[in-house]
């Protein structure tokens, strides 16, 4: 079920929120009659990405550091059997080896922890955004195929969502992130529907610039946690993770085909 979870964030990722970015940030960018020839939206996503990357390395770096131990540093010699010494190793080494290695298994767990955090995140804000642009919507037709498009799409994120939860957090926890999860696209919907006669250039560049950042950070913790996983930390059956790694992502670019939208609409 994970790598299935992991085929259909890798869909998103690249066959839903990519290309989303990109559109909005070229028609927010026309709104101020701005043309460039840059690529701006690949640049802002790569920001997101090296912003989370190096916030994990600093929290790995600092839950790794070696706390100093305060225990007996005197050398302890006993007598073998044969009636040799043999030289113990000082107790203080022993703590501080047993110090290191609780500090590093807590620096990999926080960093872990960081990073379901980021993908709840990150889908939260997309999430928030898709509610955004269902609130915008002014023409039935349009309202219903934006709505069955997104309701098909978030259910199957939800599930890799919860999937990918349930294995680093409690299930109180992911009871909860569910429930406020599930409250995500509503919540933008409200927010659309308020914003809808007060839409501007620059908020429209500013929402571009927070979905592309998202996604940045979308793009981090699938390839630094859901496929690695996987594959490097179990790399047992690979064939089968793999085709179930392009059956998650060829649900996502199946729905895409039937039920394209634009989010800008």
């Amino acid at each position: 079920m994970n790598c299935i979870s992991g085929g259909v964030f890798l869909g998103t990722c690249f066959i839903a929120l990519l290309p989303n970015n990109q559109a909005f940030t070229r028609k927010a960018l026309e709104a101020k009659n701005i043309k460039i020839h840059y690529p701006l939206c690949e640049l802002i996503l790569m920001l997101g990405f090296f912003m989370v990357f190096i916030l994990e390395q600093f929290m790995h770096a600092f839950k790794t550091e070696e706390t100093p131990t305060t225990s007996n540093e005197e050398t302890v010699e006993e007598n073998n059997s044969d009636g040799s010494d043999v030289q113990l190793m000082p107790y203080n080494q022993i703590g501080q080896q047993h110090s290191h290695s609780h500090s590093h298994m807590s620096g990999l767990s926080s960093a872990t922890n960081l990073k379901g955090i980021i993908l709840y995140l990150a889908l939260s804000v997309h999430s928030v955004f898709e509610g955004i642009a269902l609130g915008l919507q002014n023409e039935t037709d349009k309202l219903v195929d934006l709505f069955i498009a997104i309701i098909l799409h978030e259910c199957l994120v939800a599930f890799a969502l919860g999937t990918n939860l349930m294995k680093k957090k409690s299930p109180r926890f992911v009871v909860k992130a569910a429930i406020l999860f599930s409250l995500m696209i509503p919540v933008g919907q409200g927010i659309g529907m308020m914003i809808g006669n007060f839409k501007s250039p620059n908020a429209d560049l500013a929402s571009a610039i927070l979905q592309t950042i998202a996604t940045g950070t979308f793009i981090y913790v699938v390839f630094f946690d859901i496929l690695p996983e996987e594959f490097f930390e179990n790399p047992q059956d690979t064939l089968q993770k793999c085709s179930c790694v392009f059956l998650g992502f060829g649900i996502i670019a199946a729905l895409q085909s039937i039920f394209v939208h634009d989010h800008l609409g």
